[in-house]
């Protein structure tokens, strides 16, 4: 998971970030931050190739340029470059009016991550082999969807390296595979039963691979707590490719897309729930997971895994629960804010 940006240290004469920007850390140096210059590349005129220019006009690297359009890197610069770079700036902007109007341009996807600004994700045209399933699993829906079939499994044992005995997968299997992505998002509650039967929520943030993110409260044995913006956490390992088989555990062939999980219990957290004074605790992980065709959502299907501890040294099998699933044509609110906060060259994914 990428390390938060830090600012240079007065000390030191230069700083180079995790994404290679290098910063000359002199007191006659304007810094541009992070947020200013990804909402002047996230302007409706910024098209990819106006961004692009941009970068190859101040002479970063694309993966510079991503790092400034994700919002994860500060630009320090002389007032003759700043002077420079908002001329610049107003020059490609009036340049790409047109060509923002006439096309849309193309984000990367899982396989081929970009990270610039657009309006459609590209095709991953590779495949893919990282589990070798030994049991199928228990099938819990399949449906037809745009030119293909959408297949919910839940219960696979399957190798990846390692190896997983309660895996679930979504697959997608059509001619047009290649246009089709997993786009999960997680949210995670950790609920302590106390011997008088009262439920008490952890609270605070947990930090995965996948980032970091609020738990959910308000939460009990038997129903779920309500999340909000804050508890949503995009499920990728990718910090510039929101989509799950960009870095977690996938198959992928000409024609199939499919993405396997099974999700930790948060042990330290179920740990802090006990010595608070929890005799049982449950850990539910929840997913709300979208079937992405080019440039739009097309199908939703809900999931529970819940690891049920009766005492603290228990090691429960996790329990899949398959909620509401079918078509689908957009992101919720809470989901999608939290989505372009994250994503913001994804924006156009709504």
């Amino acid at each position: 998971m990428p390390q938060e940006h830090q600012e240079p240290a007065a000390s030191s004469p230069t700083h180079e970030t995790q994404d290679g920007l290098v910063a000359e850390a002199t007191s006659d140096l304007l810094t541009i931050s992070r947020s200013q210059i990804a909402e002047a590349l996230r302007s409706p005129m910024a098209s990819a190739s106006a961004a692009n220019a941009l970068g190859a006009s101040l002479g970063l690297s694309p993966l510079q340029i991503a790092a400034l359009v994700a919002g994860r890197s500060d630009l320090k610069l002389t007032q003759s470059q700043y002077d420079n770079l908002r001329e610049s700036v107003t020059k490609l902007y009036q340049s790409v009016g047109t060509e923002a109007q006439d096309g849309g341009s193309t984000c990367g996807s899982s396989g081929s991550p970009s990270g610039t600004t657009g309006s459609k994700v590209a095709p991953v045209t590779t495949t893919t082999s990282q589990v070798t399933e030994t049991t199928a699993g228990t099938t819990t829906k399949t449906e037809a969807v745009g030119s293909g079939t959408v297949t919910v499994r839940t219960d696979i044992k399957g190798t990846f390296g390692g190896s997983a005995d309660h895996l679930f997968a979504f697959s997608y299997k059509g001619a047009d595979a290649a246009d089709n992505h997993w786009l999960q998002f997680i949210h995670r509650e950790i609920i302590g039963i106390h011997a008088d039967n009262t439920a008490h929520a952890q609270v605070g943030s947990i930090t995965t691979s996948g980032g970091t993110y609020k738990l959910t409260t308000g939460g009990t044995a038997t129903s779920n707590g309500v999340p909000g913006k804050d508890n949503y956490n995009t499920d990728t390992a990718s910090s510039t490719d929101p989509f799950y088989e960009a870095g977690f555990i996938s198959n992928r062939t000409a024609d199939s897309t499919t993405m396997y999980d099974q999700p930790s219990a948060a042990d330290s957290r179920v740990q802090a729930a006990f010595a608070a004074g929890a005799k049982r605790v449950i850990s539910r992980a929840h997913f709300d997971t979208y079937l992405i065709t080019v440039d739009h959502v097309v199908y939703h299907v809900q999931l529970t895994m819940e690891y049920d501890f009766p005492n603290s040294t228990a090691t429960p099998t996790p329990v899949s629960t398959m909620g509401a699933a079918g078509a689908a044509t957009s992101l919720p609110t809470t989901i999608a804010e939290k989505f372009h906060a994250q994503f913001p060259a994804f924006s156009f994914l709504r």
